[in-house]
């Protein structure tokens, strides 16, 4: 069954309600319904409608960064070593967007994962199918790598100088990565 367009104001309304969600996370503040509604100037009702669970909210707040992260993705396997230039730029980009990293992993583990998160995994597939300078330890799919990445994100978003803990993270990783 196809879904219906959504009207003007309801799309205005998601708009708003997603402006206001991305600035309350960023300003560490709370995603409650109720609290949203409250600072968008929308109903409650509202905000239901448009995302029924933080889940769906989050989602659609990483969405474009999901898209952009894809894109980087189908574009490392034109590199001459497709696999640095994948979990290079996709660190950075989890790094930069702490709501991607969180959906990723929650979304990639589901059997239909949220459209932006398959296409992050077919892109991930593809650098793993791209030949490069060295292979890729045999085992490590599309979902083991989401895995990994966040758990490169996670650990340098624990250190004090975040990007130079990247940088060591990801070298490690491509080491331990390449088929011995």
């Amino acid at each position: 069954m196809d879904q219906q367009p959504r009207r003007r104001d309801a799309e205005r309304n998601r708009a708003r309600i997603l402006e206001v969600a991305a600035e309350r996370i960023d300003a560490g503040e709370s995603v409650a319904h109720k609290d949203l509604a409250r600072a968008a100037e929308v109903g409650v009702g509202t905000v239901y409608r448009a995302f029924p669970a933080r889940p769906d909210l989050i989602t659609a707040l990483a969405e474009p960064h999901l898209l952009e992260l894809a894109k980087l993705l189908r574009e490392a396997t034109e590199a001459e070593d497709p696999l640095a230039v994948a979990v290079t730029g996709a660190v950075g980009l989890l790094g930069q967007h702490p709501d991607v990293a969180e959906n990723l992993r929650d979304e990639a583990g589901h059997a239909q994962p949220a459209p932006a998160v398959a296409e992050v995994l077919e892109a991930l597939q593809g650098v793993l199918a791209t030949p490069g300078p060295l292979g890729i330890h045999q085992g490590v799919d599309a979902h083991a790598l989401v895995r990994i990445l966040c758990g490169l994100n996670y650990a340098a978003s624990l250190a004090s100088d975040k990007d130079a803990a990247r940088v060591l993270h990801v070298g490690v990783a491509l080491q331990g990565l390449r088929a011995a």
